[in-house]
């Protein structure tokens, strides 16, 4: 709650990515990713399990414990 709409989601370890000017649908970029994004037991949105995080801090869910996000 509180991060401007628009604010960029960052990864630790994973270096700031630079967004392309329109994504080409044939990449399927969203198909690669997702099988990796899912919450922890804290709650915690995770890629490869490491938390997603903004300038207020990391992502939390309010309800789904060690569930996909897609």
């Amino acid at each position: 709650e509180g991060v401007p709409v628009g604010e960029r989601v960052t990864i630790p370890g994973y270096p700031a990515p630079t967004p392309d000017e329109q994504l080409n649908p044939k990449h399927k970029v969203w198909d690669r990713v997702v099988p990796d994004l899912c919450t922890d037991a804290n709650k915690v949105a995770t890629y490869k399990g490491l938390p997603l995080t903004t300038t207020k801090g990391v992502c939390v869910v309010d309800t789904i414990v060690n569930g996909p996000i897609r």
